[in-house]
């Protein structure tokens, strides 16, 4: 629409108007006459029914089927109608008429329909009543086919009224645009005139008081103002030419900016050349602060300058800063300022300065990369070094001097490196410089240090020697690359290797003592089953055994040391599991204080055994008419390897008399079996419950 010219623009508001109004007319025409001609035939065809249905009082009466079929042909002179069906007052039919040789099937329509649009039917549905008395129903089925026709006629009568609106309003809109239109295109043209021509002191005429009067009376004030300014533009350009004649003749042979500060920073002059270098025009800067136009990393350092500058005359200052363009972009700029304060001409600091960007740029990449080389040389551990056999000079980098633990700007000479080789790998160091002298252009060497803090560190050397025309060697350049942490880790997978080794044939001896006591127990559990419960009883006690021993196992495989086993998390794991298993129902509270305490298999399994018999005996025997329990476990070790297992319980306690070792149960047999290959002692308390104490010492030899 902002393309479209106004006068089409009126042409198209006035035509749509138009359009709007007539077509929202002809639709409410339409509308009523198709209702009117529905109510009519509803109203005509409804009469006629009721008419009829009165005459057939007689025939339903006397049920004279041959009389209602005469009588309801009458209908047929309402010529819409197609159809007609009796019902008496059962809801049987009675009699029925058509126009036509096949008839439709029209089932019992709803009582409270009457005078129904259906598709291209009218139906109409009338009781017969006389004297208060329901003879039946008489049911007509009209056609709307004509009544559609004579709509359709009027619908195309609405068509051509509605397209002689349009050409009438097409004419109309054309003609009321016209009026307004045109004055603003004359306007527009001389707009165009004198933009072109630049000829500000045309005027435009109308004869008129309207909005468009107004209009012209303002355009021809504005052409007054734009022509006064333009006289005074033309004077301030001649003197603008002028200055900048002078200023090109001053500059023509400079090819730095030229500027002017007073000595509270503001810009009182700017060459041209800056717009090429940083974009400004010298316009948008005069009378602006220089410090603005700095960047904030150069406020301080330019300011201490500057004020150091325009205490003395004639005092010349050079700095870098980094400027600011017009783009927003800072570039590093190299300025030379004098003071000029007192010189009348000038009055202020007078400078110059260029752009030295590319050349930061140059240094911060040089930077970054000797940055990059010493991280990496960092990280990898690696230090450089040069010697000149000739001037006996040699020269190491930072991370050397990491490497070899001296202290930073140390004199480094070739004997003092000879004091941090290690005795035993001298020899080394000596054979290989004797080689490069005798000319082996390239070395590779590993050897040992003792650094003056004392620590031994592993060494790589990596040198190459250059040789004078004689084939004497006067120089070697190289790398020292600390490899300590390959080297100990190089010993320890050894280390680690041989104990796996041992650890695999003390795993294959384990396998077998084990198999050897499970077999042992399965017997003694043997001699003491005389009937099948018995039996089950022993299988599961046997099963929670074997399952203490392999626990043993687990915790060794998912363990870094395959030599030891963390009882902690043993004992935790045991007590638990046996909870599940044999008082799952029973809430049984345990309370566990387990020292982080390490034991090799062969005391490991015997103190889970024993600790597997005691909670057993404790699940099963302690408890026997409660469901409620606490059961205490402590595992405790002192300096001296001694070692204390302590497990109480708050049940109905051991019987009178109790003697464990005149116990005839294979548990607490085993218990104190167990016991004794421990070499330890077994208590046993009969208060508040039963509690057991083993104590045993661990030779760590």
């Amino acid at each position: 629409m902002k393309n479209i010219s106004i006068k089409y623009k009126l042409i198209l508001i006035v035509f749509v108007t138009v359009l709007l109004v007539v077509t929202s007319g002809l639709i409410a025409i339409l509308t009523y006459e198709i209702n009117e001609e529905k109510t009519n035939l509803a109203n005509e065809v409804l009469t006629g029914t009721k008419l009829v249905g009165e005459i057939c009082v007689s025939p339903l009466s006397f049920y004279d089927q041959n009389g209602a079929h005469k009588l309801l042909t009458k209908i047929f002179t309402i010529e819409q109608v197609n159809e007609c069906w009796l019902y008496d007052s059962n809801d049987a039919i009675f009699a029925m008429v058509s126009r036509s040789s096949t008839q439709d099937s029209l089932p019992r329509p709803n009582l409270e329909i009457n005078g129904t649009y259906e598709g291209d039917y009218l139906y109409i549905i009338q009781p017969i009543n006389y004297n208060n008395k329901l003879y039946g129903y008489i049911f007509v089925k009209a056609s709307v086919l004509k009544m559609e026709d004579q709509l359709s006629d009027y619908k195309l009568t609405m068509v051509l009224v509605f397209l002689t609106m349009l050409i009438v309003s097409f004419f109309l809109a054309n003609r009321f645009q016209r009026t307004l239109s045109q004055p603003i295109l004359d306007l527009a043209q001389v707009i165009n005139n004198i933009s072109s021509t630049q000829d500000y002191s045309k005027r435009v005429e109308y004869n008129g008081a309207d909005e468009i009067a107004q209009l012209y009376h303002g355009f021809n004030n504005m052409m007054g103002q734009i022509q006064k300014k333009s006289r005074e533009r033309d004077l301030a350009q001649q003197e603008l030419e002028t200055n900048e004649a002078k200023q090109k003749a001053m500059l023509e042979n400079i090819s730095d900016v030229i500027a002017i500060i007073d000595k509270d920073g503001i810009i009182r002059y700017k060459s041209n050349n800056i717009e090429k270098w940083f974009g400004w025009k010298p316009k948008e800067l005069i009378g602006r602060s220089t410090w603005e136009l700095l960047h904030p990393d150069s406020l301080e350092y330019a300011n201490n300058i500057f004020n150091e500058l325009i205490k003395v005359e004639n005092v010349f200052k050079t700095m870098e800063v980094k400027y600011k363009c017009k783009n927003g972009e800072y570039k590093w700029v190299k300025s030379t300022a004098v003071n000029r304060i007192n010189d009348p001409n000038i009055k202020g600091v007078l400078m110059n300065y260029h752009d030295i960007s590319e050349r930061k740029k140059t240094e911060a990449i040089i930077l970054q990369k000797q940055n990059e080389l010493l991280e990496a040389q960092h990280m990898a551990k690696i230090g450089n070094f040069y010697e000149d056999l000739v001037a006996k000079t040699l020269y190491w980098s930072d991370e050397s001097y990491l490497i070899w633990g001296v202290e930073p700007g140390h004199t480094i000479t070739s004997d003092f490196i000879l004091t941090l080789i290690h005795p035993d790998d001298l020899h080394l160091l000596t054979k290989a410089r004797n080689d490069a002298q005798k000319g082996n252009p390239e070395t590779l060497l590993e050897f040992r240090i003792k650094r003056p803090d004392g620590k031994i560190c592993y060494i790589h050397d990596h040198w190459v020697s250059t040789y004078d025309e004689n084939g004497i060697e006067i120089e070697r350049s190289g790398t020292h690359q600390d490899i300590t942490e390959h080297k100990l880790a190089e010993e320890q997978i050894q280390q680690d290797l041989k104990v796996k080794e041992v650890l695999l044939k003390e795993v294959h001896h384990r396998v077998k003592n084990n198999l050897t006591v499970i077999t042992s127990l399965l017997s003694l559990q043997a001699r003491t089953i005389t009937d099948k419960e018995q039996a089950f009883e022993a299988f599961n006690e046997s099963r929670n055994r074997i399952i203490s021993m392999a626990l043993v196992h687990e915790h060794l495989y998912r363990s870094d040391d395959f030599s030891k086993v963390d009882m902690k998390k043993y004992i935790e794991t045991l007590a638990i599991d046996l909870k599940h298993t044999l008082a799952p129902e029973k809430n049984i509270e345990l309370n566990m204080d387990v020292k982080d305490v390490q034991l090799d298999v062969n005391n490991a399994i015997p103190c889970g055994l024993v600790l597997n018999e005691l909670l057993t005996n404790i699940y099963k025997h302690a408890f026997p008419n409660s469901n409620n329990g606490k059961v205490n476990i402590s595992f405790q070790s002192d300096s001296n390897s001694t070692y204390e297992l302590i497990v109480q319980d708050n049940g109905r306690g051991l019987p009178e008399n109790f003697n464990i070792e005149n116990s005839n149960t294979l548990g607490l047999q085993l218990m104190h079996m167990l016991s004794q290959q421990l070499d330890g002692k077994m208590t046993v308390k009969n208060q508040d419950g039963a509690t057991f104490k083993i104590r045993f010492k661990i030779d760590q030899n």
